[in-house]
């Protein structure tokens, strides 16, 4: 029977001087579980047993994976289970909490291994790479609104003003993230916030789908943290995306598959912490693709356009990465 016998593993928290853990968990369990968890950032600084909600999540259902693969015969895995304890586990942990409406949340890039078949489940835009080139990711339609609102509003404030120092640029990130994650009603003046909408929604026109360009004045009044939970799990909307969050798990970006482990010789698993994989399933070849991104686009406003960018305090996300092999050479 095939064994990965080369494991690689990095978690780096967006935190600089790793005081706060990653929202990130990485969970192996030999022969049976590979995979990242990517827990969502908290916009209310709530902490649940002393960690924030999403990391909280993500050890949630990490625990829940690793107790499913060691207690089930490999003949009877099913990644559905699987998804339905996790789904209990974590709403049952809320409610125990009297947290019933918390907003503790993860994505998940897993596979089981039944020693003959990998069965993968992908839940949101967290990822895997099989047998170094081809990339499975799903991001969702409703990070590219506010992306393309973030971007638009610095570059607006940079008119006629390119000389600002970093730390005036990293003043105009603080606002801006906060207007996009809050919403721009009054948080940062002067915003037209109905000629922004305009542009945005020109801007997207074809790339979305016209639902989705209705709703952005409203989504950029909301921000995400208001604005964006009622699309978590919704069907029938284009802008609807799957997340672990202790409901029902549904939407474009949720994908079960399966290969067949003769076929597979490395799997990659990583968070959107990385926006380039690295050129080679190593992770010192993933970091210098991260390191390269960082330095190619500081700010996040141009061939690397994100929601937010690095602080001198924080890097722009966490980011985690799981490399299994079934040797250690080159393909």
């Amino acid at each position: 029977m095939k064994r990965f016998t080369s494991v690689q593993a990095l978690s780096v928290s967006k935190d600089k001087l790793e005081v706060a853990p990653p929202d990130d968990v990485v969970v192996f369990q030999d022969g049976l579980l590979y995979g990242v968890f990517d827990g969502a950032t908290s916009f209310s600084g709530l902490l649940i047993d002393g960690v924030s909600t999403g990391r909280f999540a993500a050890l949630s259902c990490a625990r829940v994976a690793q107790n499913y693969v060691l207690k089930t015969h490999p003949s009877n895995f099913s990644v559905e289970h699987l998804l339905h304890q996790m789904t209990h586990e974590l709403s049952e942990s809320l409610k125990v909490r009297a947290l019933k409406h918390c907003r503790a949340a993860t994505t998940i890039s897993l596979a089981i291994d039944d020693g003959q078949t990998l069965h993968f489940l992908l839940v949101g835009d967290s990822g895997v790479r099989i047998n170094g080139h081809e990339v499975v990711q799903i991001h969702k339609p409703i990070d590219l609104i506010f992306t393309s609102a973030r971007v638009a509003m610095i570059k607006k404030a940079l008119l006629g003003n390119n000389t600002l120092t970093d730390s005036e640029m990293f003043d105009l990130e603080l606002k801006t993230r906060q207007a996009i994650a809050h919403g721009l009603l009054g948080k940062m003046e002067p915003v037209d916030i109905e000629q922004l909408a305009f542009d945005i929604q020109t801007n997207l026109l074809g790339q979305l789908p016209e639902d989705a360009i209705q709703v952005i004045p409203s989504l950029l009044s909301q921000g995400i943290s208001n604005g964006q939970p009622p699309f978590m799990n919704q069907c029938g909307h284009s802008l609807g995306y799957a997340v672990m969050n202790g409901h029902a798990v549904q939407g474009p970006d949720m994908f079960v598959f399966s290969r067949a482990k003769s076929s597979v010789q490395c799997l990659e698993f990583f968070t959107d912490g990385y926006m380039k994989p690295g050129d080679d399933p190593t992770i010192r070849s993933w970091e210098e693709q991260w390191a390269t991104v960082e330095a190619q686009d500081p700010y996040k406003i141009g061939s690397y356009p994100h929601i937010k960018c690095g602080t001198p305090q924080e890097h722009w996300d966490d980011r985690s990465l799981l490399i299994v092999r079934a040797d250690s050479g080159p393909f």
